[in-house]
């Protein structure tokens, strides 16, 4: 018995949906934008979406090119931008922060230290902007600072504005600072804290070893 493509067409689609759960059959029908499917080991369709999630706790390794290290004050605040060293992935294995993505946040003063606190995620092709929660360890590492040593400390140093104003009045000009973070603040040193005193500390970081950064809630991406 002849039988004409339309109903060979309408047969397979029953049968294909016969193999489908219920559950995943309703998703399908309800959501025919967001949802995708694709088909598993046993060819049944399952339904994969577009929504990416990152779990809190995830590490997020960065590289920073600008600059070997950074110096600041204990009592600075410093923008900077880092960048996502390898692709990051969802829970479904899917690339959800390609690498090269770039992480925007500062430094800022903490107990005990110096932390980055990240607050801008930029997807990298897609230049998607992202609210994200994510914190490096607290740095501890500190130098004290004389006018009779340490004046080649600032050798591959990007410098917060409020370091290299304490460098200036320490070492005057027997020291050479390479280059200085653009929009910095001196007055974040407060007003006398510089008047006459030749030892001060600063905090050294060391962006590529210290500021690997740890989610701090779980990261949601939507992907189109």
């Amino acid at each position: 018995m002849f039988i004409s493509k339309l109903w060979q067409y309408r047969i397979l689609i029953f049968i294909t949906l016969g193999t489908i759960p219920t559950a995943n059959l309703q998703i399908l029908i309800s959501h025919p934008v967001v949802a995708a499917t694709k088909l598993d080991a046993v060819g049944q369709k399952v339904v994969q979406s577009n929504q990416l999630v990152v779990r809190s706790g995830a590490i997020i390794p960065i590289q920073y090119n600008k600059a070997e290290k950074v110096i600041v004050t204990p009592q600075e605040r410093q923008s900077l931008t880092l960048a996502v060293a390898t692709d990051i992935r969802a829970d479904s294995g899917r690339v959800a922060i390609p690498a090269h993505s770039l992480i925007e946040g500062q430094l800022e003063p903490v107990p005990g230290g110096t932390q980055f606190v990240a607050h801008t995620l930029v997807l990298h092709s897609t230049n998607q902007h992202l609210s994200i929660a994510a914190t490096s360890m607290v740095v501890t590492r500190k130098r004290t600072i004389t006018n009779k040593n340490n004046s080649d400390i600032t050798k591959g140093a990007l410098v917060g504005a409020g370091a290299a104003a304490l460098f200036g009045q320490i070492f005057g000009g027997r020291i050479k600072i390479g280059e200085i973070f653009s929009g910095g603040a001196v007055g974040a040193l407060g007003g006398t804290l510089l008047r006459g005193r030749k030892r001060q500390e600063v905090v050294l970081i060391y962006p590529n070893r210290d500021l690997q950064l740890t989610l701090n809630s779980n990261l949601v991406i939507n992907r189109y």
